[in-house]
């Protein structure tokens, strides 16, 4: 009998034994695919960050280069707006320049060829009536033409911050673009350059009371 129990026994122990084998060999499969799922698992998440890595740079490279284009743009914008200015500005300075030349010349006018043929000229000027040599001229006129020429005060912005007036002129192109500020700006930032006409800069000269010159 006790030999009967015995061989049941070991039976038991045996079949247990067996069981406890296929347990650890399916506990061990079962760790090997969890194991492949979590480095599956990270490869995924390596592989989208990378992902999201690179389109945040291509992200920034647009903004980047929509940034420059706008800049570059503002750039071409102000420079043009400072070269028609100083354009102007030249243009009037050489009116200016002109006028003022005229009438030290005694020239109110400038000569306009005539449209009518020299015979209907003739015919004209034959028809004016003449002015006698010995004819005082008025009052009135004799201190019209006696009185000093005024150039007419023209104020200058400063091409830059558009707000103050130009006062400094740089040379050797002689532009009277900048006002203080922006002068000291300009040459603290080692600019050496006229931003209207881009000549190199070698003096500035400071100009007081400009806008009565």
């Amino acid at each position: 009998m006790w030999d009967r129990q015995k061989a049941k026994l070991q039976e038991d122990i045996a079949e247990c034994k067996t069981k406890i084998t296929q347990v650890d060999r399916e506990l061990a499969e079962i760790n090997k695919a969890i194991r492949n799922m979590e480095m599956k698992i990270r490869e995924d998440t390596k592989a989208k960050e990378e992902n999201l890595a690179l389109a945040e740079q291509e992200h920034a490279k647009r903004e980047s280069a929509k940034a420059n284009a706008e800049r570059r743009l503002e750039e071409i914008r102000q420079k043009t707006e400072v070269e028609s200015r100083c354009f102007k500005d030249d243009i009037k300075r050489l009116e200016d320049e002109l006028a003022r030349l005229q009438k030290s010349m005694g020239v109110n006018h400038p000569t306009v060829p005539s449209t009518h043929p020299p015979g209907v000229a003739d015919r004209n000027s034959t028809r004016a009536p003449k002015q006698p040599t010995n004819q005082r001229p008025s009052p009135a006129s004799n201190k019209q033409s006696q009185a000093p020429t005024q150039k007419t005060s023209r104020r200058r912005d400063c091409v830059i911050c558009k707000r103050e007036e130009a006062c400094v002129i740089l040379l050797q192109c002689a532009h009277q673009v900048l006002c203080v500020g922006c002068n000291k700006r300009h040459e603290e930032k080692g600019v050496a350059r006229c931003p209207c006409c881009n000549a190199k800069v070698e003096e500035r000269i400071r100009v007081f009371g400009a806008s009565s010159n």
